[in-house]
């Protein structure tokens, strides 16, 4: 664990986010092949955030300068936190095992041929339990709520206008009948009707306006959210003595 690994953040967004800038940290040194210090950088975000990808790339890392123990630690935790994880997550565990009670000559080892990396479809479980994983890729309450809401608003803006075009139409019968705003009294209930009308457009007016700009709200609030728990993860392939495998990469 790096010395200047900071203590996470009481607010799980901004626990993520800082998670997310030493993850693309370790990526920046695999790419090197800096593995030391991506090792170092994949368990710093991982304390900060718990997350079985995370776990997984460090792993690798820790196997990559030798850290057997280590690297099957992690391994083991990747699959504590996310337990339907491929199966390459299980293959690593068994190949670490192997090195640990039957250690390679380093010799051997590194002219040992590499074998081809399989080609790894993207991952896009984010999360570290398996409930939080099925929230992630649900419709959350809040969409649900905005998508109501926002629908509530359109249609209750629809029948204000029909109702206010209606009034409008009643009024409008009734200027031409009406001699300077005077009525017979056979146009009473007509006259009771438009006000009737009017007034109900206008409160629905009122109520579909806010109803809608709720359900903007409530979207936009939702879908960051869901944003804010996704991240999107490919695979980079990583490959070294005793070592064949993908790291994953991806957003925050």
């Amino acid at each position: 664990m790096p010395a200047d690994c900071p203590e996470a953040p009481s607010d799980p967004v901004a626990a993520k986010a800082l998670a997310g800038t030493w993850f693309g940290m370790g990526e920046a040194f695999v790419r090197n092949e800096a593995y030391d210090q991506a090792l170092d950088a994949f368990r710093c975000s991982l304390r900060l955030f718990e997350h079985s990808s995370t776990a997984y790339n460090a792993a690798l890392a820790a196997q990559q300068v030798g850290e057997l123990r280590l690297a099957l630690q992690l391994a083991r935790t990747c699959l504590e936190l996310d337990d339907k994880k491929p199966q390459r997550v299980k293959d690593l565990i068994v190949t670490l095992v192997q090195l640990i009670e039957e250690p390679a000559d380093p010799a051997e080892a590194s002219q040992a041929p590499v074998a081809p990396i399989a080609v790894v479809e993207p991952v896009h479980e984010t999360t570290a339990q398996a409930a939080q994983g099925k929230r992630a890729n649900s419709k959350s309450p809040l969409l649900l709520a905005g998508y109501l809401t926002l629908g509530l608003g359109v249609a209750s803006l629809i029948t204000a206008a029909i109702t206010g075009g209606v009034a409008l139409s009643i009024d409008s019968e009734l200027s031409k009948k009406c001699a300077k705003d005077h009525c017979s009294a056979s146009e009473a209930n007509r006259i009771e009707t438009m006000n009737s009308l009017a007034t109900s457009s206008t409160v629905l007016l009122a109520v579909g306006g806010a109803a809608a700009a709720s359900g903007v709200l409530m979207l936009a609030l939702g879908y960051r959210r869901r944003k804010a728990e996704k991240s999107e993860l490919n695979v980079s392939p990583i490959a070294g003595p005793a070592l064949v495998g993908a790291m994953l990469s991806g957003r925050f």
